[in-house]
């Protein structure tokens, strides 16, 4: 009948999968074995020595692997995959909510849909779980910045290269990561600006862009800002602009904040908000100021 037909059109992949697993033997798979090939996986190639377009970069990769092993493994590694169901997935998700913010929980979320999405590919459940619990309103804390009164103050009483970071991360809007991960080959001196190569994230030097993040474009830079480079270059002992004390590159920004940037701020008699609100601090003037959005979006390098 036309109603037979139509349920047919609809269901004949449940209904075969049913009769075939109903004659055959299966084993079972634990979601750890599975959940854990599936995220290694999930990152990018190498073919003939060139990195593809597809997959997850080298941070997001280990942030992906963090992310099953502390938060989506110690929940459900006791099931089977065939057994997790949306309410145990929901159950997972508040107990994330309660201490980590949306936007981990929602990370969260999405590895384990590449899972059970890949378990559903490979027949090893009927239908994914994810699709059926609800969406996460994803929340995103609003950004402070600093007044333009602290701003200049910042700039002009501070001292050393805390100096020429300050004036420069403040009139450039680079990312924390892309200051300090500078070298003075990295600035061309006659057409004042910086071409960008790489950042420093969690202790490693990065080279290019990394996901979203565009760490590879041409910044210009103030010719006052300049000459204060120009100084700092004459009296540096080091390939990088922002060395530490063995002159070699800062690996945390939680090292320049604890011996630089929060002494400063008390004898300026400065709240701290973080060493990253230089950035929002120049994307707020600039705004004020009524810069083209999509010029700024390029001096910054956001997608």
């Amino acid at each position: 009948t036309v109603v037979n037909i139509a349920y047919i059109k609809k269901n004949n992949r449940d209904v075969l999968l049913q009769k075939v697993n109903a004659e055959k033997i299966t084993l079972d798979t634990s979601f750890e074995e599975f959940g854990r090939q599936v995220i290694e996986d999930g990152a990018k190639k190498v073919v003939n020595g060139r990195e593809s377009k597809r997959g997850r970069g080298d941070l997001a990769q280990r942030d992906a692997l963090s992310k099953f092993d502390n938060y989506i493994l110690p929940f459900l590694k006791s099931y089977e995959i065939n057994e997790i169901k949306p309410m145990h997935i929901e159950a997972w998700l508040s107990r994330i909510l309660a201490e980590k913010s949306t936007s981990t929980a929602n990370k969260c979320k999405n590895l384990l849909n590449e899972i059970m999405h890949k378990a559903c590919g490979n027949d090893l459940i009927m239908k994914n779980p994810v699709d059926y619990v609800e969406k996460i309103e994803v929340e995103y804390e609003k950004q402070e910045a600093y007044s333009l009164e602290d701003t200049l103050k910042m700039m002009r009483r501070s001292t050393g290269w805390m100096h020429t970071y300050l004036n420069l991360a403040f009139t450039t809007g680079m990312r924390t990561g892309e200051l300090l991960a500078l070298k003075w080959e990295d600035i061309d001196w006659e057409y004042s600006c910086i071409y960008l190569n790489r950042s420093v994230s969690k202790g490693r030097i990065h080279e290019g862009s990394a996901g979203k993040k565009n760490h590879y474009r041409m910044v210009p830079v103030l010719p006052e800002v300049l000459n204060i480079l120009k100084r700092a270059f004459d009296d540096s002992r080091s390939t990088w602009v922002f060395p530490n004390r063995k002159g070699s590159f800062y690996k945390e920004s939680k090292d320049v904040v604890k011996y630089h940037f929060k002494p400063l701020l008390d004898e300026l008699k400065i709240e701290y908000i973080t060493l990253y609100a230089t950035r929002h601090t120049f994307a707020t003037i600039a705004d004020n100021a009524r810069v083209d959005s999509s010029v700024l979006d390029s001096m910054e390098g956001n997608s």
